[in-house]
């Protein structure tokens, strides 16, 4: 399944970073003492800043938004279980392994989004200074993987 999921703002991204921009507007121009200019100035830059580069959630490239990302690591020679699983279906057995490893060879990346009740999963082995998709995504369902997503 050829799928993509791209970093974009979300609500609370932008409204953090407009209180920010208003919270530094109003220290910057109602000075209520020596340091509230600085502090003002301070806060503009953190708001300009945070809404250029704050992005928490991805999309996928037909435009449905609110994905979320998370990263579980495993020792490289735990790879050939992780596929069969995935292969097989019974991906509630992923969870089990996790709890047992602390190494980053290999990354499941899970990308859940819960209104709609999907998951997409997909490995990743580490090559020197980057990391190579090993499957395409596999599509699954948010219920059978609730516990190991939190």
């Amino acid at each position: 399944m050829e799928k993509e999921f791209i970093r974009t703002r979300s609500v609370l991204d932008i409204l953090v970073s407009l209180a920010f921009v208003s919270l530094g507007t109003i220290l910057t121009f109602y000075p209520l003492g020596k340091m509230s200019g600085a502090i003002g100035i301070v806060c503009l830059i953190v708001g300009f800043l945070s809404l250029l580069l704050l992005k928490t959630t991805y999309k996928d490239e037909m435009g449905e938004k609110g994905y979320k990302k998370k990263t579980f690591c495993f020792p490289n020679d735990m790879k050939e279980d992780i596929l069969a699983a995935m292969r097989n279906g019974s991906i509630e057995n992923i969870g089990n392994i996790h709890s047992e490893c602390n190494s980053q060879s290999i990354l499941l990346c899970a990308y859940f989004h819960k209104k709609s009740d999907k998951v997409f999963l997909r490995l990743y082995e580490y090559v020197p200074y980057s990391y190579v998709p090993c499957t395409d995504f596999c599509k699954v369902s948010y219920d059978e993987l609730k516990e190991m997503l939190g």
